[in-house]
């Protein structure tokens, strides 16, 4: 696993406007990379992942089959987090409210093939 090129893709992911922050971590809730500010890195990344799987028990507890979800997204006043899963990694995005979600997804997906490889 490459740490170097997984931070180099959270900073080009955290370089889109608006976005605040970004934090790669394990589907076991473990932190791999991040730039999000004055955060408990493990907590967090226990958080989050624990949030990934009750995402998942809820889809499978509506019949929605073995999809797991793509994504989750929680919104505050000012502030969006999204949770993007891709395999066995968690990509968290700090943003602000404003910032256009699809943006987001958008620049995930297109780095995502490299994530994927860094990983493995």
């Amino acid at each position: 696993m490459s740490i170097q090129g997984l931070r180099k893709i959270t900073d080009s992911i955290a370089s889109l406007p608006g976005v605040k922050g970004v934090m790669m971590v394990t589907r076991e809730g473990l932190p791999l990379v991040s730039n999000i500010p004055r955060i408990d890195e493990v907590e967090f990344s226990t958080m989050s992942a624990a949030l990934i799987g009750a995402s998942q028990t809820i889809t499978q507890s509506l019949d929605m089959g073995d999809e797991r979800p793509e994504f989750v997204f929680l919104r505050s006043n000012h502030t969006d987090l999204l949770f993007y899963l891709l395999g066995q990694v968690i990509i968290v995005v700090l943003a602000s409210a404003s910032v256009e979600t699809r943006l987001i997804i958008d620049k995930i997906k297109s780095v995502s093939d490299k994530i994927l490889a860094l990983i493995k």
